[in-house]
């Protein structure tokens, strides 16, 4: 093999493991929600600065030590070394990677392949994705909820509809100033088997009152604080045109909608309104949210608190492996502000979402 070609292979090679070498190294501390630019030097020390610098340095220090030697007179000629320097600088460079990945693979074994292959263009810039349609769709209709809606009182501020799409079920519920409200007809299925009105005897759903049944008219199951046990009895005009506009915005798709109209005069006029959504497939899960705030100052307020809440410690009291789940979803989630209105959007896949969901509420 001539001189240029065993060369030109060499180069070829070197350049080849050494990206290897770079994305794993670097991929593993991305995978680990660390920044990009300590991803950047954990990298570039892997390769090419130590293998390369290494190489360098040693074998100036080798060629001086040569040159320096004399031989001794009577004494036999040195035997010429058997490595070449392409030899000597992949023992460099193997060396250098089991220094670098070596304590990698003792902490996540097969997951440095794993990181490497799903963060393997870290470095390439994306441009975010454009979300300024979200929530500008044609409007949702909810046929099979409306019945449900019409038992929630005019002054609900927060209002959710679920449908189950295993078991035909439908549940809206609604909160304001502490009192809550919770009809659903059909069958819905429940995490880990219970019923639903198990579920609902056992906790307040974000209010200090606990749930009892309320018989309706219609033969529909609702449930609801003290305070609110009258208001649902009978059908009446449901939650107001604002908050009903909210909750629209959702893709007819969506399983779960939830919606928010303040109603106190200084959050109105903070806030207009906001709703969220969750659309399941077979393989994934796409969360989308809008909230128009009431002016600039306060969008760009809400704008910086959500992008904090983002990267904050995700609850230090969870267990490990739910700050985990939190932060892998969390870096994921885009948020694109435009004007008075935020939008964001998560995609997942259903395990993560499980694994979300195992983890339970927060921490008392």
């Amino acid at each position: 093999m001539s001189k240029l070609r065993q060369r030109t292979v060499f180069g070829v090679s070197v350049l080849v493991a050494g990206a290897i070498l770079f994305i794993l190294a670097s991929a593993f501390v991305i995978d680990r929600h660390y920044s990009p630019i300590l991803a950047a030097i954990v990298g570039a020390f892997a390769f090419p600065v130590a293998p390369v610098l290494w190489h360098v340095l040693g074998e100036r220090g080798r060629t001086r030590k040569l040159a320096e030697a004399k031989p001794v007179k009577g004494a036999p000629a040195p035997k010429p070394s058997t490595l070449t320097g392409f030899d000597r600088f992949w023992m460099r460079f193997v060396a250098v990677a089991i220094v670098v990945l070596g304590p990698m693979f003792v902490v996540a074994r097969t997951g440095v392949f794993r990181a490497g292959i799903r963060h393997a263009l870290w470095f390439v810039p994306t441009p975010p994705p454009d979300l300024r349609g979200i929530g500008s769709d044609t409007p949702r209709d909810f046929k099979d909820h409306d019945l449900l809606f019409k038992h929630l009182p005019p002054e609900t501020e927060v209002a959710v509809a679920f449908h189950d799409p295993n078991e035909g079920g439908n549940l809206v519920a609604g909160w304001a100033a502490g009192h809550s409200a919770l009809v659903s007809v059909g069958r819905i299925l429940l995490p880990g088997g219970a019923s639903l009105e198990d579920v609902v005897r056992s906790r307040s759903w974000y209010s200090n009152d606990t749930f009892s049944i309320v018989s309706t008219l219609d033969g529909t199951d609702a449930f609801a604080s003290d305070a609110w046990r009258t208001k649902i009895q009978l059908p009446g005009d449901g939650p107001s045109t604002a908050l009903r506009r909210e909750l629209a915005r959702a893709p007819q798709a969506a399983q779960f909608v939830v919606g928010w109209v303040p109603r106190s005069p200084k959050e109105a006029k903070a806030i207009h309104g906001a709703a969220a959504w969750l659309v399941m497939t077979d393989d994934t899960v796409v969360v989308e949210g809008r909230l128009e705030a009431g002016d600039i100052t306060t969008a760009i307020q809400a704008y910086a608190r959500i992008n904090n809440q983002l990267v904050g410690d995700h609850d230090a009291e969870r267990p490990a492996r739910c700050r985990h789940a939190l932060s892998t979803l969390a870096d994921r989630v885009t948020v694109v502000q435009n004007g008075l209105v935020i939008t964001a959007r998560l995609t997942a896949t259903r395990g993560e979402m499980a694994d979300l969901v195992a983890c339970g509420m927060p921490a008392n």
